[in-house]
């Protein structure tokens, strides 16, 4: 299926195959900004980030680091519900707390049943907090520049595509303590 996105063809696969390996990606140089041309590129769109633009209203750079933030938390506390509870520490005002959407829809906490709460402090990062254990998942400082100063209305969604490749190292920072 494919849909059009601000004059770029967007294709919607899956994030994986059937049995739940991931998809080749493309390499993140597909992404970068190329507009020398009129004819619209095209430019896949997993799944996830479709059903995410969906729930949220649009496709943008903070969702995404959301999403991420989340699948890391998942990935190292699980996916069961009540069993830890996160701290957003992004403000309470677009366009940073749309990072709270996709911390959201990566995990089982949420606002909504007490799992997440949302700190006014700007930090740009999720504390995940179970039995004394805490992890804290931070944007790197100078993705999140990147994003302050070259993120455009026009541009978002190619930002949160190119964020949505890069490989995690690059992206985030991750702090364990345990007790």
């Amino acid at each position: 299926m494919c849909i059009m996105l601000r004059g770029t063809v967007v294709r919607i696969v899956p994030s994986a195959d059937a049995d739940g390996t991931r998809r080749q990606r493309r390499p993140r140089q597909a992404f970068k900004s190329q507009t020398t041309s009129r004819r619209p590129r095209v430019v896949e769109t997993p799944a996830e980030l479709t059903a995410a633009s969906a729930f949220h209203g649009h496709l943008g750079p903070y969702l995404v680091v959301g999403l991420r933030m989340g699948r890391a938390v998942v990935r190292e506390f699980g996916a069961k519900p009540f069993t830890y509870q996160i701290t957003a520490r992004t403000g309470k005002r677009p366009p940073h707390s749309c990072l709270v959407d996709g911390v959201q829809l990566a995990t089982p906490c949420t606002t909504g049943n007490g799992g997440l709460v949302v700190e006014s402090e700007r930090a740009m990062s999720i504390a995940a907090c179970r039995s004394g254990e805490t992890l804290v998942v931070s944007l790197r400082d100078e993705v999140c520049a990147r994003i302050e100063h070259e993120c455009t209305e026009e541009n978002q969604e190619r930002f949160a595509l190119e964020i949505w490749e890069m490989p995690e190292d690059e992206l985030l920072q991750m702090d364990r303590t345990r007790p």
